[in-house]
């Protein structure tokens, strides 16, 4: 026996069960790099906070996220090329390290290395690569290096592009020497690099790609507090990675600098709300290889709220289900405020609807109910759950007023499924442009649950299509489009993916 049932789809995310933290959380470690090789104090403490970030234990962490921190970036300078105790002290940190499930990759840099110090580059490369193989175990090896060199803090950078591109064309002769000394040294261990959000534009896409062509990874040092600035700096450098099979972590600041550029007056507490959603919008591109804090020293003792004492970062909604039971079933969304102070149940179900599409948005009568273990149900009246589509607004509110609205991102459809089983249609998804906003292209990309006729259509305030970007058929999975908005005025755009009886929308800010 067939029986029919309401199927949920969540574009917000691709599952409703505890997080699943498949991703790297690594962190850097630069001052505190001597004490916890030499000292085992030192390196029971930080082993421990590895184990334990902040968060992790909060009540309104979710199963999974935030991670343990399993890489690190470590700057031991003095060691790979120092006498045998440091040598042996460094050996023996990797070794507890690894036996931990943590990756350690080598750490240095200086802004002289692309150019006129390349030489004493070159030579440390070949000291960490000397210092693996003097020992047979494995465990007490680097598993990588990673240079942070800086080459835009070279006077002649702003001296002018030729001067610029000068200093990039010896900083990618430095990289290529330092990848084909690894590949040939060690296979297996990997050369990477820290660079900034905005190389993609300074100098260029094609200097970027060709960055990333050369490393095994990129440690992008996206220094922002938002999700959505975050998003933003770091979208060209994911999708690219994605395009060639290499990998990219995204960065972020704890130390007290700039406000805009750093978490150090928001706290490790909307540091993980923010980070949650870039994690959330990055997770399904296979290039996207963690979430990096820089670093361990300013991380250690980041108070929950910063130096602002305040949560300022909304609920997440984790996901939607439907659930069949004897009354004819009902709607559950998972809401939490990640490492938040908690929902306010009472403003959130007040805020929360549901609407019928296929009857003119007539609103669905029905019942919310918010429970202490953070999960929204909402219970159809009988005879309420007929042949139609559905859309829910999800009004989540925390207890200091912190608010999400999700509008145009979770629907249901009638879909046939065996009778007594969850319907949950996943990876049907339309992610935000980036960058956005944009002057004047932007890339978008989307998600499609299976192979078929797909159209994706940009339209203007007026609701007037001005272009078509997809409209034909598409095999499952990822994809993305290029939309160029120099024939457009600047302003607010929408853009909507269909797929069936399946539509989602967004919007974009055209800014010229």
């Amino acid at each position: 026996m067939r029986g029919l049932v309401i199927a949920v789809v969540v574009t917000v995310c691709s599952s409703f069960s505890a997080y699943s933290q498949a991703k790297v959380r690594a962190m850097w470690v630069w001052g505190s790099g001597t004490s916890i090789i030499q000292d085992s104090s030192s390196r029971a403490e930080f082993f421990h906070f590895c184990a334990n970030p902040p968060g992790s234990k909060d009540p309104n962490a979710v199963a999974g996220f935030p991670g343990a921190v399993n890489m690190v970036y470590l700057y031991a300078h003095s060691f790979v090329n120092g006498d045998s105790t440091h040598k042996a002290e460094l050996h023996s940190f990797l070794k507890d390290a690894h036996s931990l499930g943590i990756r350690v990759d080598y750490l240095d840099g200086d802004t002289t290395w692309a150019t006129t110090d390349s030489l004493y580059a070159e030579q440390y490369v070949r000291y960490v690569l000397q210092f693996n193989l003097q020992t047979s175990d494995p465990s007490e090896r680097f598993d990588g290096i990673q240079f942070d060199v800086e080459p835009y803090l070279l006077w002649g950078w702003k001296q002018g592009v030729t001067q610029q591109i000068q200093i990039w064309n010896d900083f990618m002769d430095l990289l290529t020497y330092c990848k084909k000394e690894v590949d040939s040294a060690n296979a297996g261990t990997q050369f990477g690099v820290a660079i900034p959000r905005w190389y993609d534009s300074t100098p260029g896409i094609n200097y970027l790609h060709q960055l990333q062509n050369i490393v095994d990874y990129v440690a992008i040092m996206d220094y922002q507090n938002t999700s959505a600035r975050i998003i933003s700096g770091a979208g060209a450098e994911i999708l690219y990675a994605t395009q060639i099979g290499k990998a990219a972590y995204i960065g972020v600041e704890t130390s007290n600098q700039d406000a805009a550029l750093t978490f150090y007056g928001l706290g490790w507490g909307n540091m993980e709300g923010q980070m949650y959603q870039v994690d959330e919008y990055f997770r399904g591109y296979g290039g996207y290889a963690g979430i990096a804090i820089e670093h361990y020293d300013s991380y250690d003792v980041l108070p929950k709220w910063g130096t602002g004492g305040t949560d300022t970062t909304p609920p997440a909604l984790i996901g939607g289900r439907y659930i069949q039971d004897s009354a004819g079933g009902y709607f559950q969304f998972h809401v939490v405020d990640i490492c938040g102070s908690g929902l306010n149940e009472d403003s959130t179900e007040a805020g929360s609807r549901a609407v019928n599409l296929s009857s003119g948005s007539e609103s669905v009568a029905g019942s919310w109910v918010t429970d202490s273990t953070n999960y929204i149900s909402f219970h159809p009246v009988p005879g309420a759950q007929a042949l139609a589509k559905y859309l829910f607004t999800i009004h989540a509110v925390d207890s200091v007023g912190n608010s999400l609205d999700t509008k145009d991102t979770i629907a249901a459809v009638p879909t046939e499924i065996e009778e007594g089983r969850t319907g949950y249609l996943k990876n049907f998804d339309l992610l935000q442009n980036y960058p956005n906003p944009f002057n004047p292209t932007t890339i978008i990309a989307f998600d499609v649950q299976s192979s078929g006729f797909v159209a994706l259509k940009v339209y203007d305030i007026l609701g007037r299509r001005v272009a078509t970007l997809v409209d034909g058929r598409q095999s499952a999975g990822k994809h993305s489009v290029v939309f160029d908005g120099s024939r457009f005025a600047s302003g607010v755009y929408f853009y909507a993916l269909q797929q069936g009886s399946l539509v989602l929308r967004d919007k974009m800010l055209l800014l010229k």
